[in-house]
């Protein structure tokens, strides 16, 4: 596969993105699909990582600007984790996948990488601001997809809001 253009990002390989599409394709089948009508971009509508235990797992939804670096990396490596079912999305109109009501009624928490996210949230979707769990992990955007460091930060700052509690089904 070629990458080249648009799709490819400042600092990225084309195995980068290659292996970002052979995921997403692999976890979203046509049927899953929907047009966002804010951004114009596809996004999944089931949920993509799907166990006999989905029922215990916690849905996690991580939130950046363009879901292209910090949350798409921790969507992938919190993927297998047996805790969480996860997903994510960006708060800008240019996002991979943009931020909608469908995607926070599915999360029990959110965690966002920055506090403007959360500013994002509280005025656009008020309600789901109020109901919602929504954690600042203060992750600045200064990493790329899958990086080592960001990996490092996001396994270590998951895991301590994790084990301090914040992470969970109710507000």
């Amino acid at each position: 596969m070629q990458l080249t253009g648009c799709f490819r990002q400042k600092g990225q390989t084309a195995e980068h993105l290659q292996h970002f599409f052979m995921t997403f394709n692999r976890l979203a089948k046509p049927a899953d699909i929907r047009q966002s009508r804010t951004c114009k971009k596809r996004i999944p509508l089931t949920t993509t990582h799907k166990s006999p235990m989905s029922k215990t797992k916690l849905k996690i939804l991580f939130v950046c600007t363009i879901n292209r670096m910090r949350s798409i990396t921790a969507e992938t490596i919190f993927s297998d984790d047996e805790r969480f079912e996860t997903r994510s999305a960006g708060t800008d109109k240019s996002a991979s996948i943009c931020l909608d009501e469908t995607l926070l009624d599915w999360a029990d928490t959110v965690l966002v990488m920055e506090k403007h996210h959360r500013a994002t949230i509280r005025t656009r979707f008020p309600r789901h601001y109020e109901a919602k769990r929504i954690v600042c992990l203060y992750i600045p955007d200064d990493y790329e997809f899958m990086q080592p460091e960001l990996i490092s930060i996001l396994k270590h700052r998951v895991e301590d809001v994790y084990e301090k509690g914040l992470i969970g089904r109710s507000r």
